[in-house]
C-alpha cells in the first residue's frame, strides 16, 4: 500500500464555505475583491445562498472562528490532505487563515450540520 498525500486549494469562489463573513450583510464591502473586479462577480450572496452561510456563520461563532477559518478546519478534517492552499491579500488575513489550525477538530455533528448546509 502506498501512502500518498494531497494539498486542497481553499479557492475563493462561490462555493458556500469560502465566503468571507463581511459579505454576510448581503452587500458587497468596498475595498474588497470582489468590489474591485479582479477576478470575483460583484453579487452578494442572496437568498437561500445567504441563509446557509448565516447559518455556517452561526456554527462558526459558535466555535469562536471566522467562516474562513472554518473552511480550513473542514479541508484539513481528511487525514490525506496535506497542506491547503489559501489566498490571501494581506499579513493579516494569512495570520487569521493559520490561526485556523489552533481551532480543534470538527465534531461529527459539526461536520453532518456543514454537510447539510452544504447542499
Amino acid at each position: 500500500m502506498h501512502n500518498f498525500g494531497g494539498s486542497q486549494p481553499l479557492q475563493v469562489q462561490r462555493a458556500v464555505l469560502h465566503r468571507a463573513s463581511r459579505y454576510l450583510a448581503g452587500q458587497v464591502p468596498a475595498g474588497s475583491r470582489m468590489s474591485v473586479g479582479h477576478f470575483l462577480k460583484e453579487e452578494a450572496p442572496a437568498g437561500a445562498e445567504l441563509d446557509r452561510l448565516r447559518r455556517l456563520g452561526g456554527l462558526a461563532e459558535r466555535r469562536g472562528r471566522s467562516l474562513a477559518q472554518l473552511a480550513i478546519s473542514w479541508v484539513l478534517r481528511d487525514p490525506r490532505v496535506v497542506s491547503v492552499i489559501v489566498g490571501a491579500s494581506s499579513v493579516g488575513q494569512l495570520d487569521q487563515n493559520l490561526d485556523a489550525l489552533h481551532g480543534g477538530l470538527l465534531s461529527e455533528k459539526e461536520l453532518v450540520e456543514i454537510d447539510l448546509l452544504s447542499r
